[in-house]
């Protein structure tokens, strides 16, 4: 057995018991917000099976992300900023990350927590630099759970369709599941796991984020 996605909701309008048990429903033009979206997100991300046996879309969508990281990782030298590893959690901000990448050249990559099952150690630390530089820094977008919808968005043009599913798992998935769980990463139910992400999760993004994004 391979890892099941929680049962999808419906994104549209949504029927509840209110006072007195009569049902209410929540129009399909009404806005969650951040908080709602995210936790949405992850208690369905913390509810997914997972048994440790790495399905083979997976697999095949995980060799598409490396084949790109590596290009995007040798790139960040070649924009002469440095990538430095470290095991300590190197920024408090967004904006921490920006100043030190524009005033020394650098960027600092947290090298510790845990790794998932479809990517090694080394490949999974490139991931994280990947994202940091081209993902929030050339993109402009912080550390929000929207930030982190926005860089999935802008990020989706420099991979094949079949890794979209897969980096919206680990991007907008696993930020929402540190939204959802006391403690946040720090949670001990805090786990990776290796699947694709239902394309719901892409659909509820897009129709509650509050602003426009590009094509």
């Amino acid at each position: 057995m391979t890892a099941q996605p929680a049962r999808g909701f419906n994104h549209g309008d949504q029927t509840q018991m209110g006072a007195n048990n009569h049902p209410t429903v929540t129009p399909a033009n009404h806005r969650l917000t951040e908080r709602q979206v995210a936790e949405r997100i992850g208690r369905e991300y913390h509810e997914t099976e997972y048994d440790g046996e790495v399905p083979a879309e997976v697999e095949e969508a995980a060799k598409l992300l490396k084949k790109m990281n590596d290009y995007l990782y040798d790139a960040i030298f070649a924009y002469g900023v440095e990538v430095i590893f470290t095991s300590d959690d190197p920024y408090g901000s967004y904006e921490e990350m920006v100043a030190d990448i524009e005033a020394n050249d650098r960027l600092f990559v947290f090298n510790g927590g845990t790794h998932p099952d479809h990517i090694s150690k080394v490949d999974n630390l490139k991931n994280r630099a990947v994202h940091d530089f081209w993902g929030h820094y050339k993109n402009d977008v912080d550390f929000t759970f929207w930030g982190e919808f926005q860089k999935w968005h802008h990020m989706k043009r420099w991979y094949p369709e079949p890794v979209h599913r897969l980096t919206l798992q680990e991007v907008v998935g696993q930020t929402g599941l540190c939204w959802y769980l006391e403690g946040g990463f720090s949670s001990p139910d805090f786990k990776q796991k290796s699947f694709l992400a239902p394309t719901e999760w892409a659909d509820l993004c897009y129709r509650h984020f509050p602003g426009k994004l590009p094509l």
